[in-house]
């Protein structure tokens, strides 16, 4: 059965969301059809990828192999992208008929009831998982008495959302490294939180900064606003479960929790290294949309080209091996790409350091002061030239400067040895 992954997954509503993630277009792209389901708590070393180039090229490219999605088995293997996966696809016993009395219960499609297992069994272990990356993440976000709880938890849900993937980009490079159980169910929950929020966003000016809720009043959200129904299937979590997570996350982001007594276990092997990776590869996104929407904005304006029409001929087909790409295509049609709501949305949702010479705001400020040059690829082609190849060279070192830790990567000249513009595409003469 072909289907999001499990509990508040909502893969359906991702190209609403951020108009088409690169997970779900390289999978479009490279689709196989494997349905065979491993077995339990098996392990395999990682030989192919979902993704528009092959593993070996990514372990020369460390920098963008996070882009790729984390289609492997967790530590009790099932597969951490569940209904997502190419190469693990759940099994038809995984899945029942939803009985919940919601917006779910006339939708007709099915709930992953092993994911909610899976979840459930866990439990302990997400629960302080959330407390600890909690404590960590309110020491990041600025001002955090002036925000909505939601600006907080979309930075949470997002960090759990990407855990699995720093496992994974060491499983590449060591095929003993294992992605743990209980992050890919805390994965799979989030998920569908980032998509939700991102969608509500939209509806708020690209901010969330002016809405207050608390946990039920969002679940109600949800189910009002039909976030519960995927495009194959449904949440399976019920809703007091998903209240209670909604609680969880919102009184750990608070500071709420007494954890003063003896039953706060040790802060488990990872959980810094998870966030800093959550935080890099969140930045990551945003520089290489904004890299990417001035390509597609020089080839679309025309000034490059003999004419608009001309321009729009040559563009080459898109890569999707970023994760904002078709976001990049939809605002490079406007004058003012970074005024545009989609964009603006991402760097509110942004929670880490706004000022240094890398920072998103240099960087857009850059892309911007090209963009108004463009008029120079006609009437100095020379000047241009050096003007784009500062700007494409600023790009790569903000990227370089902000690029996840691995500990396994030790090699620098395997973080970019094919250059970069090979994951974006070519740039217009």
């Amino acid at each position: 059965m072909d289907g999001p992954g499990g509990l508040f997954d909502m893969t359906g509503l991702e190209e609403e969301a951020f108009v088409g993630q690169s997970e779900c277009k390289a999978i479009e792209k490279h689709e196989i059809q494997t349905r065979l389901r491993p077995q339990p708590r098996c392990t395999r070393m990682i030989k192919k990828i979902p993704y528009p180039f092959s593993l070996d090229v990514m372990k020369r490219n460390l920098l963008f192999l996070p882009f790729c999605p984390p289609d492997g088995l967790d530590s009790d293997g099932r597969p951490v992208l569940e209904g997502r996966s190419i190469y693990y696809k759940p099994g038809e016993k995984s899945y029942r008929r939803c009985t919940y009395g919601d917006s779910r219960s006339h939708s007709g499609k099915p709930m992953n009831l092993e994911s909610l297992q899976a979840l459930n069994g866990h439990k302990s272990d997400v629960q302080e998982l959330i407390h600890d990356l909690s404590d960590i993440l309110r020491t990041k976000l600025p001002e955090a008495d002036g925000l909505s709880w939601l600006k907080s938890l979309y930075a949470l849900a997002y960090i759990l959302y990407k855990a699995p993937s720093y496992f994974f980009v060491r499983q590449v490079l060591d095929s003993s490294v294992k992605i743990p159980g209980f992050y890919a169910s805390a994965s799979r929950f989030s998920h569908g939180l980032v998509n939700m929020l991102s969608i509500l966003a939209l509806d708020h000016d690209g901010q969330l900064g002016d809405l207050h809720c608390n946990a039920e009043e969002l679940y109600g959200i949800a189910d009002r606003s039909g976030y519960l129904v995927g495009r194959n299937e449904v949440c399976a979590a019920p809703k007091n479960q998903i209240i209670a997570y909604f609680e969880l996350m919102r009184v750990g982001l608070a500071g709420e929790i007494d954890r003063s007594g003896g039953n706060k276990r040790p802060q488990k092997q990872d959980i810094q290294a998870v966030c800093d990776f959550g935080c890099a590869m969140f930045l990551l996104e945003i520089i290489s949309l904004v890299y990417e929407t001035v390509r597609c904005r020089l080839w679309r304006c025309g000034h490059v080209a003999s004419s608009d029409a001309a321009s729009a001929a040559n563009e080459p087909r898109a890569l999707h091996a970023i994760t904002h790409c078709s976001v990049a295509q939809r605002i490079s049609r406007d004058r003012q790409p970074f005024s545009h709501v989609l964009f603006r949305r991402l760097s509110n949702f942004y929670w880490g350091e706004s000022d240094g010479r890398y920072s998103i705001h240099q960087i857009v400020a850059s892309a911007n002061e090209l963009l108004e040059k463009s008029e120079l690829a006609r009437v100095d082609p020379t000047a241009w030239e050096f003007q784009l190849a500062g700007f494409q060279e600023r790009v790569r070192n903000s990227l370089l400067a902000h690029r996840p830790v691995l500990p396994e990567c030790t090699d620098e000249g395997a973080l970019l040895s094919s250059g970069l513009d090979i994951f974006f595409g070519k740039w217009p003469q």
